[in-house]
């Protein structure tokens, strides 16, 4: 039985089939409380509806050429227009029909100052100190990287990129980064929903400490590490006896790359979680949605955006790390040196055209890191700005 209400715009976005389909449960399935609701239009006859869903949302006021606002969604409603019944609230048909002419909604301009023209001298000053300063700290050390690493030449470049030791250094950051990327993603997706979800003793306590990687200092990281896993450290024994090496090998950087990244997924997720509305999850959940399938329709789609900004931010801190792998790996040439660490060796050993090689590559990989941060964003703003019922 189609409902009368043809093309409806909700301000979730989200009708009853379109909740109901993913979830491989069909609207014209029969249940204990459909006969009840198809008996009348009216809401107050639908007692069953009442008690059936608890959930807040917005309708349409409906008012024609008045200001067009939102008004709380009474509880049922969404059983009702499932069983093709209407609310005794809900706007008048005639207006909602497939043929009849609606009002579009306009997005929302907002609000705030506008930036002010630089003008006067005092501002032109501070933009020039401001490209002046930028200039020497980040655009001419990078430029010196690149006119050194090519000053002899292609050939000499492509001589160092084949050296033995370097390419086993690219393996290994690439190994580290596949190895923290996905366990700290997994962790902050689940650390987000926990701590969003829930109100509980130790809760700011637990956020503090989200934040230490940012606090210490990585050379104290590995450090910490050393003195945990190593020969005479607190799990030495426990370690001997399996046969595991933590310090001076591989199981050792991934720890301390973890440590470093830790924060990043989680930091970017906690804010947009805090500002999501819960009601699509809990409409979700009452019309037969298991946890997971919830979190993969509802939840993923409202935080894809953050995350993957995590993600790349996740990855370009992996790839980067000197202090926490330098301390803990030991820098064995071919077994425990990184990008990073063959950099610091070779321009030690005088090996310029190599350190210059490597710090290319590294510097190759930050600017796409920063290309895609930077496309990320943009994409989020213009998908939050095309959207009719976002709030400034």
């Amino acid at each position: 039985m189609r409902s009368p209400l043809g093309t409806v715009a909700s301000p979730t976005s989200t009708s009853a089939t379109a909740i109901l389909q993913p979830f491989g449960r069909s609207t014209s399935r029969q249940s204990p409380t459909r006969p009840l609701l198809r008996q009348s239009h009216g809401f107050r006859q639908q007692p069953c509806a009442q008690r059936h869903l608890r959930l807040t949302g917005r309708v349409p006021n409906g008012n024609g050429g008045g200001s067009g606002g939102f008004r709380p969604v009474q509880r049922g409603t969404l059983q009702i227009l499932a069983a093709g019944g209407r609310p005794e609230f809900w706007p008048s048909p005639t207006k909602y029909e497939p043929g009849a002419k609606r009002r579009k909604l306009k997005p929302v301009k907002r609000l705030g100052r506008r930036s002010k023209e630089i003008s006067t001298p005092g501002r032109m000053t501070m933009v020039g100190i401001t490209f002046l300063y930028i200039g020497l700290i980040i655009v001419l050390p990078a430029i010196n990287v690149f006119l050194q690493a090519f000053s002899g030449g292609f050939g000499p470049f492509w001589e160092s990129m084949q050296d033995p030791d370097f390419l086993h250094a690219i393996k290994l950051t690439l190994a580290l980064t596949a190895w923290a990327t996905p366990i700290n993603t997994v962790f902050g997706i689940v650390f987000s929903i926990f701590i969003t979800r829930n109100n509980f003793r130790g809760k700011q306590a637990l956020m503090a400490m989200l934040d230490l990687p940012f606090s210490i200092s990585p050379v104290v990281t590995g450090l910490c590490l050393v003195l945990l896993y190593g020969r005479t450290g607190w799990f030495a024994g426990a370690l001997d006896q399996l046969g595991w090496q933590i310090v001076f090998a591989f199981p050792g950087m991934v720890l301390a790359t973890l440590f470093v990244t830790l924060p990043l997924v989680a930091g970017q997720l906690i804010p947009v979680l805090e500002e999501m509305d819960l009601s699509q999850e809990e409409a979700a959940r009452s019309l037969g949605a298991t946890d997971m399938q919830a979190f993969w329709e509802v939840t993923l789609p409202n935080i894809r955006w953050g995350l993957l900004y995590g993600l790349i931010l996740t990855n370009a801190r992996a790839m980067g790390e000197f202090g926490a792998v330098a301390v803990v790996s030991g820098n064995i040439i071919g077994r425990t040196q990184t990008m990073t660490l063959y950099v610091e060796g070779a321009y030690k050993e005088y090996n310029t055209q190599a350190a210059f090689s490597a710090s290319v590559l590294l510097s190759v990989m930050a600017l796409s890191t920063l290309f895609l941060k930077t496309y990320v964003e943009a994409r989020a703003e213009r998908e939050s700005k095309s959207s009719p019922f976002f709030d400034p």
